[in-house]
């Protein structure tokens, strides 16, 4: 009896194990990707950034922009940061990156922007998560999030997870057509 009991015990625990893998490691890997044609315009925002200025999607028309959802705790958002710090470098004249803070505290950003020589915009989310996030199902679940946006405003790309620099540098390209 104790045999039995201790088999379906293992079986049962086993199950549940596949039934929490399944659904929270293997159903989002293999959920559709978001379909950056079915976007439209992107939506307007207006943030001050840390160094004190207003920016205004508006203002960027004309230019490429990634807007990177991001925060100072997230491991794989400070791994791809040095990537953009380089090619903020290299196509800061028709193109920006625009970093918004989620869920973060102020003063931790601004020590880890100037610690790490971020030369783009970044601002704290003032609810610029929630309007970006309607664009995906679901809305915006994890970070890093970036939204490529073309020079006449519309969203061309969205990348949910951490990004190399070939793909950004991808998204770069088809925001500047």
């Amino acid at each position: 009896m104790k045999k039995i009991f201790s088999w379906v015990l293992t079986l049962g625990v086993a199950a549940v194990a596949g039934a929490l893998l399944g659904k929270y490691v293997l159903a989002p890997t293999l959920a559709p990707k978001p379909v950056a044609s079915a976007f439209a315009s992107a939506p307007p925002f207006a943030v001050q950034t840390l160094d004190g200025n207003k920016l205004a999607l508006s203002d960027l028309k004309g230019k490429g922009v990634i807007v990177n959802f991001w925060a100072t705790w997230c491991a794989p958002c400070r791994a791809e940061i040095p990537d953009m710090i380089e090619l903020q470098r290299q196509y800061g004249d028709r193109f920006t990156f625009v970093g918004i803070a989620l869920n973060d505290q102020e003063e931790k950003v601004r020590a880890f922007v100037a610690q790490n020589g971020m030369n783009y915009p970044v601002a704290m989310d003032n609810g610029v998560s929630d309007e970006y996030g309607k664009l995906l199902e679901g809305g915006i679940r994890g970070i890093p999030t970036s939204f490529a946006i073309d020079k006449k405003g519309n969203v061309v790309d969205v990348v949910v997870g951490m990004t190399d620099k070939d793909k950004f540098e991808e998204m770069i390209q088809r925001t500047l057509q």
